[in-house]
């Protein structure tokens, strides 16, 4: 089936390689940091989902500790009013029996079960279980449902933590682990240009000021979340003439004011450095062609960098405390 692709996609590319596996039957693992726009693709998948089908968009960030939850949110999105007792099996199978063709279910943030971190006494005993991660595989021979996952990291072994208890046993079986590029040039300019449809006196700036443009999209390429950092940028642009000095200081102030005003700056901060570190190894790789070496060595500097980051930003923020507490780890 030809699949009818938005052309306002922030990824056009991606978003359509990724329709064409759910249409195919597939289970989906799309995995990037935040804000690059993993939402945004979601939304762009939802608007090319065919009539045939129906797109199924749960948030388990707002469902880890709640099956009951899960389950009324499933409810709410294929327009059963009344579950009844019902498992999400029977949900499921309930809302297909009817007639319906095909369905396409995204669980966002699915990596929210594996965090240790949601366990409290709050949380559901019963529902997400080895049963759940069992019907979760069997979708995958299933010719309705197709299943899409979105994490952080690729998900390439699953285990719940439930009332404090890890559920062992399980892997999810995943078709295709598919990670969320960086934005091109032309998707970041695209983006920009569907902002400046709604604001004509920024179109206005650009248009009387287009060496402005090339500096404005290499910032936005180089962040760690360049998608929340369009959105931010692309409603600061100037309506006054200025010169390119001061519109660069501009860019430098407006940068220093995204990440005061975020409250994941640590984190972004850590992604920058890991970042700058990847595309350092990748391109001596080219460079020397000693491929297998430094891939080894990438993914080793890289674990390494995402602790020692996180130490050093810590000292900076905390100072003689967070020395106290690292002195204390290291000291065990």
């Amino acid at each position: 089936m030809s699949l009818a692709i938005p052309p306002d996609c922030l990824r056009p590319a991606s978003t359509e390689t990724i329709a064409q596996h759910l249409d195919g039957g597939l289970t989906v693992n799309v995995f990037g940091d935040e804000g690059q726009g993993l939402h945004q693709l979601v939304e762009d998948l939802k608007n090319c989902c065919p009539e045939t089908a129906k797109f199924v968009r749960v948030s388990m960030r707002a469902c880890a500790g709640s099956y009951d939850g899960f389950l009324e949110a499933v409810c709410t999105s294929l327009g059963i009013p009344d579950r009844a007792g019902l498992d999400f099996r029977s949900l499921l199978n309930r809302y297909l029996d009817a007639g319906s063709h095909q369905v396409w279910l995204c669980l966002e943030y699915f990596d929210r079960l594996s965090d240790e971190k949601v366990d409290n006494k709050s949380v559901d005993t019963k529902g997400y279980d080895i049963d759940f991660l069992n019907y979760l595989n069997s979708l995958h021979n299933s010719d309705k449902v197709s299943l899409l996952l979105t994490s952080k990291l690729a998900i390439l072994g699953q285990e719940l933590y439930i009332g404090g208890k890890r559920v062992r046993g399980s892997r999810l079986d995943i078709s295709k682990h598919i990670p969320l590029e960086d934005l091109t040039f032309s998707e970041i300019e695209a983006q920009l240009r569907r902002f400046m449809k709604e604001s004509p006196e920024v179109a206005a700036f650009f248009k009387e000021k287009p060496a402005f443009y090339t500096p404005l999209v290499y910032e936005i390429s180089n962040h760690a979340a360049p998608f929340l950092f369009l959105e931010f940028m692309a409603k600061k642009v100037p309506l006054v003439p200025t010169t390119m000095a001061e519109f660069q200081k501009l860019l430098a102030f407006w940068k220093a004011d995204f990440g005061r005003k975020f409250s994941h700056t640590r984190d972004i901060r850590i992604s920058n450095l890991e970042r700058w570190v990847g595309k350092l190894l990748d391109r001596t790789t080219r460079l020397f062609g000693i491929s297998n070496l430094l891939q080894k060595t990438k993914k080793q500097v890289l674990l390494i960098l995402g602790s020692t980051s996180a130490m050093i930003l810590a000292l900076m923020k905390y100072g003689a405390e967070a020395w106290s507490w690292i002195s204390a780890l290291f000291s065990k």
